[in-house]
């Protein structure tokens, strides 16, 4: 039992890991190539780009197919099957409306951050010191808007396939069965006092019988 626990566990923070990793580094790379004005720079620095970028590509097409697959697996398996379970584990579950922009926001802020830590270590590690990353204005405009305009899109994507996965697996959850003998109402019992004879009309009295 309680190894079945951590490895669920695991999973579960293993696929949110990943869910938040590819379009954040995803949105990184898009504001890298905005700043740059190409996908592979010439420089040194960025050497590594030859694999990291195509890494990252394929990493966001993979997930985008991944998802189109298993969901159209779990349609043609059906709400019941197993297939279905698995998919409905691995799937956001449908987010408020007002999730979008939180969304958004998170992408942006966290697409920008790894941008910078990816310059910085690339500046830091050459000069043998601490070299903070820094943008003209135009690039950092320009970072900022294709940040904004891909976070929007992930998220946009997100919220359909959220909605879609929902509209699919929605029978999975087993309805609450009423309990037999009880309406969907409460019925609640009232007990009124026993109303005492002497209090009827305002405790009016007859006179003393005469003697």
């Amino acid at each position: 039992m309680a190894h079945d626990q951590m490895t669920a566990a695991v999973a579960l923070r293993s696929r949110t890991f990943f869910k938040h990793l590819v379009p954040i580094a995803a949105c990184a790379l898009t504001a890298h190539v905005a700043a740059y004005g190409t996908l592979l720079p010439g420089d040194g620095t960025h050497g590594y780009f030859a694999w990291y970028a195509p890494a990252v590509a394929l990493l966001s097409i993979a997930a985008v197919v991944g998802t189109v697959v298993a969901l159209a697996a779990a349609f043609v398996s059906g709400p019941s099957s197993r297939v279905s379970d698995v998919v409905g584990a691995m799937l956001p579950s449908a987010a408020p409306d007002d999730s979008l922009a939180a969304r958004v926001v998170a992408l942006a802020f966290g697409g920008t951050a790894f941008l910078a830590a990816q310059e910085t270590l690339e500046r830091s590690l050459p000069a043998g010191r601490l070299d903070l990353v820094r943008f003209a204005p135009s690039s950092l405009a320009l970072v900022v808007g294709a940040v904004l305009l891909l976070a929007m899109a992930v998220a946009l994507v997100e919220r359909a396939v959220s909605k879609v996965s929902a509209a699919l697996l929605c029978d999975r959850r087993p309805a609450r069965r009423p309990t037999p003998g009880r309406s969907g109402w409460f019925a609640a019992t009232v007990r009124l006092p026993a109303s005492r004879p002497l209090t009827v009309h305002g405790g009016l009295r007859a006179p003393p019988a005469p003697v």
